[in-house]
């Protein structure tokens, strides 16, 4: 090949791989896109105040148009910026706007949700054709308190092509927002609980995370079920935790089935335990350090626990057992745990200790050869 060609098919190559990639890029911009195109649909409806009670074919001539509703306590902006006529029906590209009763950090405003689709089918004779559902166009974290936890809700990856298993969305009709399906993660700080792994041991590549998916009518009313993989308080890492159920509760009305808040826990008010909002653990495992292990054995020891809360203040738990360890080796001596406590509030510790027995290495023949002990915190 002359060095001419060479060169002509080098630039060839070049310039097929700028449009694939400027094809590529296009493709991203046009996704990140998709919310600012929401933001501004649904700020010129309420610049020009072109609300209706209920959207109907007659009101497609001038776009955009819309609803403000309420969705439970929260306030709903729901605005129609195109309209395709088709033979058989109208398709239509929806927005939506739902303002969250937390603050962004960021802004110290409402956090606001954007939804959006562009396949809404709208009869001519009024009236939605099949799934109306408006899809959440990106992840959204929100925050409980900076050094607790998180939820981050699961947005769309692609707007043509969305996943109601595994992404948010909105069911949507002519009259507003019927229900939200919830498709999200809880994430806690690094900063309160370390994520263990199969041996317990601390993984610090990790974080403690926990899924859940349910379906709500209002927004101040979330009570959801998520598993949990085992984890320790931050400092307290020998001490390992497992749960199979816990529950996250962002509910004003209620609080999930056997919740008990600990004597003068002050991060409730006074009376209204249901505005409470955290997460809530019934039915605990909590396994004690290498150290208290059965003589001969190397499982390590462990009892059930109740009540375990984890808010914007940290994690807070009273932990206790009895007759835990009849028998444990200490460097060869025999000895035994028969009771334990720890205490924990606001992911601090304030209390612990356990008291035991401790058989000491004496002369031969010596017949009362242990004695009774015990540490306090």
């Amino acid at each position: 090949m002359s060095h001419r060609l060479r060169t002509f098919y080098l630039l060839i190559v070049f310039f097929c791989c700028m449009s694939l990639a400027g094809h590529a890029a296009g493709a991203t911009a046009s996704d990140d896109n998709t919310k600012a195109r929401a933001v501004a649909t649904l700020d010129d409806l309420e610049s020009f105040q072109k609300y209706v009670d209920a959207i109907s074919p007659t009101d497609l001539t001038d776009l955009p148009v819309g609803l403000k509703k309420k969705f439970g306590t929260a306030t709903v902006t729901i605005g129609v910026s195109q309209a395709k006529f088709l033979p058989a029906y109208t398709q239509l590209t929806v927005f939506c706007k739902l303002a969250l009763p937390q603050n962004d950090p960021e802004t110290n405003k409402p956090k606001e949700l954007y939804f959006g689709a562009d396949n809404i089918k709208l009869s001519h004779g009024g009236g939605l054709i099949g799934d109306a559902r408006l899809y959440l166009l990106q992840d959204v974290v929100i925050p409980f308190g900076s050094n607790s936890f998180s939820v981050t809700l699961k947005g769309t990856k692609n707007l043509k092509v969305p996943d109601p298993q595994s992404e948010t969305y909105a069911v949507f009709n002519c009259n507003g927002i019927q229900e939200i399906g919830l498709s999200a993660d809880v994430l806690f700080s690094k900063n309160m609980l370390v994520p263990l792994n199969q041996n317990l041991e601390p993984d610090s590549t990790q974080q403690v995370k926990g899924s859940f998916k349910t379906t709500i009518t209002d927004w101040n009313d979330i009570l959801a079920e998520f598993s949990l993989q085992p984890f320790a308080v931050k400092g307290l890492e020998k001490f390992a935790i497992s749960a199979d159920k816990a529950v996250v509760d962002l509910s004003d009305t209620r609080n999930s089935t056997g919740v008990v808040f600990p004597a003068g826990y002050s991060n409730i008010v006074p009376g209204q335990a249901a505005l409470w909002r955290g997460v809530y653990v019934n039915k605990l495992k909590v396994t004690l350090p290498p150290e208290f292990m059965k003589r001969g054995s190397s499982e390590r020891v462990s009892f059930e626990a109740n009540q375990l809360l984890i808010d914007n203040a940290g994690l807070t738990g009273n932990f206790a057992a009895s007759g835990l360890l009849p028998e444990g080796s200490a460097s060869g001596w025999p000895f035994s745990v028969d009771k334990f406590f720890i205490n924990v509030e606001a992911s601090k510790l304030t209390g612990g200790g356990f008291d035991g027995r401790i058989q000491l290495p004496v002369s031969k023949g010596e017949s009362d050869n242990s004695c009774r002990g015990g540490v306090a915190y």
